[in-house]
């Protein structure tokens, strides 16, 4: 439905009165695929205006996402404090709004405080949500204290705090976890799976994530899906077993999709494995032609082995088929204004003081042995270049500024990124953290957070969404 066809039909509701629940979920549901948030606050706004109540939560819940996905906070929040029915897919919505803004250990901390009072914490499904909202924001500690306190436990339950262990790095906590729930005689679901098969993939459990994976169907009578897979093969090609790992592709049930060929992807880009990378390459150009991310792995791939060629090949064949790359960027919120950086960006007000600050953070740590990785520059330029174009990533900007804006505060710096952060500024960031004594957040769509806690001892820990 096109935008002015969608603004008819709401003006239509506004001008025929109440429309029916069926109504509203058909143009709510077009104005998610068109990801219009103007309409769809236009919607809202119409169901308050005639007393419309939904029966269930899933027109509330889909707003809420809409707006989650567009950072509209208070929008968010307003419905949420509406909405007469919540489940654990509002929570999740409303806490994902809250992680896009930086301010999601405060949101877990009220939730958790209003639980209490509404003496609800003892509820299944209060408890399950409050332990999966304190693993979201690292506080493993916090959700293991309320998993241990509940009453009774299910699989969502389980589920939580073995996903949690796992998203936070604490990988052989999780397949313990795992274990003493197959000892209380519970039957894992899919998602469990996918958070024991993360694990072993992120510890390099090879033939435990074997086991697992086949247990799958062996043990529990169960076809592994999708998801699954792609662990299994992750696992595998990590592993250096990449031809294992493309023969399990070729005689999955399932036809391959998009995520299974990314997976694959992703671990030729780390292997250096180009004739496997051409391959998985090639299927995502076909199922996904106007996705950039392909191309550019597959770029990168050929630019690291001096393919230069190859690159131009590929970027020429962007340019016929008009695929748009997304320019990487990063913002940080101080004093409830959000600032953005890009790469060496000049074009924010106070651009010769954060470029002084990052010149002496690089200088200070290199000191401490921080080396810039020029071997991640992907462009044919010399050294010089190089080194310039990797110290000034939009994420080391975002941290020198945070840092001038406050020099002496306790509180986690926290930075927001639309792409991956890249290896050189991982490191940078752990650098910063240990010697600075400050603990740092970057938070991507592909890894929801890195943290980094202050000295001693110095923490590395990738927090992973599966």
């Amino acid at each position: 439905m096109k935008v002015r066809t969608l603004r008819h039909a709401i003006g239509s509701l506004y001008v025929g009165g109440q429309a029916t629940a069926e109504e509203y979920t058909r143009l709510l549901l077009e104005c998610v695929r068109a990801n219009d948030v103007y309409h769809a606050k236009q919607l809202q706004s119409h169901m308050e205006l005639h007393c419309f109540t939904p029966t269930d939560t899933f027109l509330h819940n889909r707003l809420l996402h809409l707006y989650a996905k567009f950072g509209k906070i208070s929008d968010a929040r307003n419905l949420f404090d509406k909405m007469p029915l919540k489940d654990v897919i509002s929570w999740n919505a409303m806490l994902s709004a809250y992680a896009k803004s930086g301010s999601i250990e405060n949101l877990t901390a009220a939730v958790h405080a209003k639980a209490i009072l509404l003496r609800v914490d003892n509820d299944l499904l209060v408890s399950s949500a409050l332990a999966d909202m304190y693993c979201k924001c690292g506080a493993v500690r916090d959700a293991r204290l309320v998993f241990d306190l509940m009453q009774s436990r299910n699989v969502v339950s389980w589920n939580a705090m073995i996903g949690g262990y796992a998203q936070n790095g604490q990988d052989l906590q999780a397949l313990a976890l795992y274990k003493k729930m197959l000892q209380e005689n519970l039957k894992p679901d899919s998602i469990t799976f996918v958070a024991v098969l993360s694990a072993c993939n992120h510890a390099g459990l090879t033939e435990e994530g074997r086991r697992y994976f086949w247990s799958i169907s062996e043990q529990h009578g169960s076809v592994p899906t999708l998801d699954h897979y792609s662990c299994i093969i992750s696992l595998l090609g990590r592993s250096g077993c990449m031809r294992e790992a493309v023969d399990l592709i070729r005689n999955m049930p399932h036809e391959p999709n998009s995520l299974i060929w990314s997976t694959l992807l992703s671990v030729c880009a780390i292997k250096g494995d180009i004739e496997h990378g051409e391959m998985a390459a090639k299927f995502l150009f076909e199922m996904e032609p106007l996705n950039a991310g392909p191309y550019i792995m597959l770029s990168n791939m050929y630019a690291a082995s001096g393919r230069w060629e190859d690159v131009a090949t590929v970027r020429s064949l962007m340019k016929s088929k008009n695929v748009k790359k997304f320019a990487a960027y990063s913002w940080i919120e101080v004093d409830n204004e959000v600032h953005k950086f890009v790469a060496e960006d000049r074009t924010h007000p106070e651009t010769e003081i954060i470029y002084k600050e990052l010149s002496r953070l690089i200088k200070k740590f290199q000191e401490a042995g921080f080396m810039p990785d020029t071997k991640l520059v992907l462009h044919n330029v010399v050294e010089e270049e190089k080194l310039a174009s990797i110290c000034y990533h939009s994420e080391k900007l975002a941290l020198a500024f945070g840092l001038i804006k406050k020099p002496q505060a306790t509180t986690p710096i926290r930075i927001m990124k639309n792409i991956r952060v890249c290896g050189d500024c991982h490191v940078f960031m752990k650098f910063a953290s240990k010697i600075i004594g400050r603990e740092l957040g970057d938070a991507s769509p592909d890894v929801l957070e890195y943290r980094h806690g202050p000295t001693p001892p110095m923490r590395d820990v990738r927090k992973r969404r599966f």
